[in-house]
């Protein structure tokens, strides 16, 4: 019995450890739906699904004033449906989520019509966040994968958000102690928390570009499902999708066109030689559809560096 109830415990802790971790790294969306003169339309049935998706991954309805809401979203893009009797069914697409971010969608206009007419949009972003207090900014796939970085590393990027800056020493958000910033990838702390002064811009966890599809910087007035820290720094892994997609890589440093310090032109000493090579790729899709996806990544490195020469004494 003893053995029954620890075992049940640690069960009921990790799942609280577990929702609270997915709480800190899923988006929320938001929205109203109207009819063509603006009053609300309740009981609308609000599907969320993924691109080319048949089963919804979240389904919501509209309160008497029109509203619906969505919590706990993984990130990622999906298409919006909404149906509602004596209305055309509405699909709205590209509707992106990002990690501990709120999405907010104009407002839905069904058209009079039967469910089996359909009308699809391209989604629209809402420009001014008015749904909570939160400062927060995210940085995209695409940003991560085109602009350059030293060494791949995803986390030197958050120096780009606004409110962080490095000016008396270790990168901080908002001129904040650095222990009051929460660092996580998918929801788990990957700080060292022994000593927990480390920037924001350094782990032991090394991150890699590879393994990082996005993330988030909350600079202030986080939600209450973000935990251990005034500030939230929020990386979220690849996902899978219904389409099979997959990338290789080879990115190469030398010092071939590199510059030399100062003090080594000097004393004439030659630039150190350099000859670093990372090579890898990745590939996803599904196993089956809307159910199971995967994306494994992998990853080669092959440094060909040497220390640098000493001056003769």
């Amino acid at each position: 019995m003893r053995t029954a109830s620890l075992v049940s415990s640690w069960v009921l802790i990790h799942m609280a450890w577990a929702g609270a971790a997915s709480a800190q790294v899923t988006g929320r969306l938001s929205g109203s739906v109207s009819d063509p003169s603006g009053a609300a339309v309740p009981g609308a049935v609000v599907q969320l699904l993924l691109p080319d998706g048949a089963q919804p991954v979240l389904t919501a309805a509209t309160t008497t004033e029109g509203l619906f809401s969505m919590i706990g979203v993984p990130p990622g893009a999906y298409q919006v449906v909404v149906e509602a009797t004596g209305f055309r069914k509405h699909t709205e697409r590209g509707v992106v989520i990002r990690p501990g971010q709120e999405t907010p969608l104009a407002a839905i206009k069904l058209e009079i019509g039967g469910v089996a007419e359909i009308v699809e949009v391209s989604a629209s972003a809402v420009l001014l966040q008015t749904t909570n207090a939160e400062v927060s900014l995210s940085f995209t796939r695409e940003q991560l994968k085109q602009l350059p970085v030293m060494n791949r590393g995803p986390q030197a990027f958050v120096m780009t958000q606004a409110g962080v800056s490095s000016g008396r020493g270790s990168p901080v958000i908002n001129g904040q102690r650095t222990t009051f910033t929460n660092v996580t990838l998918d929801g788990i702390n990957i700080q060292d928390n022994f000593i927990r002064t480390n920037a924001v811009n350094f782990s032991p966890f090394v991150l890699l570009l590879d393994q990082v599809a996005e993330f988030t910087v909350t600079t202030s007035n986080a939600g209450a499902a973000s935990g251990g820290g005034s500030s939230q720094v929020n990386f979220v892994t690849p996902s899978g999708s219904n389409r099979f997609h997959g990338e290789a890589l080879w990115l190469n440093r030398n010092n071939a066109v590199a510059a030399n310090t100062w003090f080594n032109n000097r004393d004439g000493i030659q630039r150190p030689f350099l000859n670093q090579n990372h090579v890898g790729g990745s590939l996803g899709g599904p196993i089956i559809k809307d159910k199971l996806l995967f994306i494994p990544t992998s990853r080669r490195s092959a440094d060909g560096s040497r220390p640098p020469p000493t001056a003769a004494s």
